[in-house]
Protein backbone atom coordinates (compact mmCIF):
# COMPACT_ATOMS: atom_id res chain seq x y z
CA UNK A 1 0.00 0.00 0.00
CA UNK A 2 2.75 2.31 0.49
CA UNK A 3 4.62 1.77 -2.42
CA UNK A 4 0.93 2.40 -4.41
CA UNK A 5 1.20 5.67 -2.65
CA UNK A 6 4.50 6.62 -3.51
CA UNK A 7 3.64 5.83 -7.09
CA UNK A 8 0.36 8.06 -7.01
CA UNK A 9 2.71 10.56 -5.46
CA UNK A 10 5.01 10.36 -8.43
CA UNK A 11 2.60 10.08 -11.44
CA UNK A 12 0.95 13.33 -9.39
CA UNK A 13 3.59 15.60 -8.94
CA UNK A 14 4.94 14.93 -12.65
CA UNK A 15 1.78 15.48 -13.85
CA UNK A 16 2.10 18.81 -12.53
CA UNK A 17 5.41 19.84 -12.93
CA UNK A 18 4.46 18.90 -16.63
CA UNK A 19 2.01 21.38 -16.72
CA UNK A 20 4.38 23.54 -15.00
CA UNK A 21 6.85 23.46 -17.71
CA UNK A 22 4.85 26.08 -20.30
CA UNK A 23 7.87 25.88 -22.72
CA UNK A 24 8.38 22.68 -23.08
CA UNK A 25 11.77 22.41 -22.33
CA UNK A 26 11.30 19.06 -20.19
CA UNK A 27 12.86 21.12 -17.23
CA UNK A 28 11.17 23.77 -14.53
CA UNK A 29 12.93 26.96 -13.98
CA UNK A 30 12.32 29.00 -11.16
CA UNK A 31 9.57 30.99 -12.41
CA UNK A 32 7.76 28.16 -13.69
CA UNK A 33 7.90 26.33 -10.54
CA UNK A 34 6.73 30.25 -8.53
CA UNK A 35 3.93 30.20 -10.43
CA UNK A 36 2.60 25.93 -9.72
CA UNK A 37 3.25 27.09 -6.48
CA UNK A 38 -0.05 29.12 -6.71
CA UNK A 39 -2.07 25.72 -7.46
CA UNK A 40 -3.76 23.88 -4.87
CA UNK A 41 -2.93 20.90 -5.76
CA UNK A 42 0.80 21.61 -5.95
CA UNK A 43 -0.04 22.95 -2.33
CA UNK A 44 -1.10 20.05 -1.34
CA UNK A 45 1.34 17.62 -2.53
CA UNK A 46 4.02 19.35 -0.72
CA UNK A 47 2.42 19.22 2.43
CA UNK A 48 1.65 15.43 1.77
CA UNK A 49 5.44 15.13 1.42
CA UNK A 50 6.13 17.05 4.85
CA UNK A 51 7.11 20.43 3.20
CA UNK A 52 5.62 24.05 3.58
CA UNK A 53 4.94 25.52 0.53
CA UNK A 54 6.83 28.28 2.12
CA UNK A 55 9.78 25.85 1.59
CA UNK A 56 9.72 25.55 -1.72
CA UNK A 57 12.19 27.67 -2.85
CA UNK A 58 15.17 25.48 -0.47
CA UNK A 59 13.57 22.63 -2.21
CA UNK A 60 14.22 24.04 -5.53
CA UNK A 61 17.97 25.48 -4.89
CA UNK A 62 18.72 22.28 -3.35
CA UNK A 63 17.44 20.19 -6.86
CA UNK A 64 19.30 22.65 -8.63
CA UNK A 65 22.63 21.31 -8.35
CA UNK A 66 24.23 22.62 -11.12
CA UNK A 67 22.80 26.55 -10.45
CA UNK A 68 21.24 26.66 -14.15
CA UNK A 69 17.80 27.26 -13.13
CA UNK A 70 16.96 24.36 -14.94
CA UNK A 71 15.94 21.05 -12.95
CA UNK A 72 14.90 18.36 -15.55
CA UNK A 73 11.33 16.92 -14.00
CA UNK A 74 12.62 13.56 -13.76
CA UNK A 75 15.59 14.77 -11.44
CA UNK A 76 12.69 17.22 -9.77
CA UNK A 77 10.42 13.68 -9.34
CA UNK A 78 12.99 11.74 -8.00
CA UNK A 79 14.46 14.77 -5.64
CA UNK A 80 11.22 15.32 -3.80
CA UNK A 81 11.18 11.73 -2.70
CA UNK A 82 14.76 11.45 -1.27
Amino acid sequence: EELSAKDSYLTLIKQLLEEADVNDSGTICWEEFQLKLEDEKMQAFLRSIELDPSEARGLYKLLDVAESDEVPIDEFVTGCFR
